[in-house]
């Protein structure tokens, strides 16, 4: 439990773009299937999750 708390402090600046990425995807799912611009909008917006937790990592070890 501690580790997980650890974890949403150090990135709690993804949570907007988490959101943003669970709800791309509850919205694709919705009729059962995923067409391809819809696979485009989620692998985009899985990608800018990636890129900000890369961006947090950077920091934390520019900082040690």
């Amino acid at each position: 439990m501690l580790t997980a708390i650890k974890l949403a402090i150090k990135y709690q600046s993804t949570l907007p773009v988490a959101i943003r990425f669970i709800n791309e995807i509850a919205d694709s799912v919705g009729d059962g299937k995923i067409t391809k611009s819809e696979r485009s909008r989620i692998y985009s917006a899985m990608w800018i999750v990636i890129k900000e937790i890369q961006r947090i990592k950077k920091e934390g070890s520019l900082k040690q």
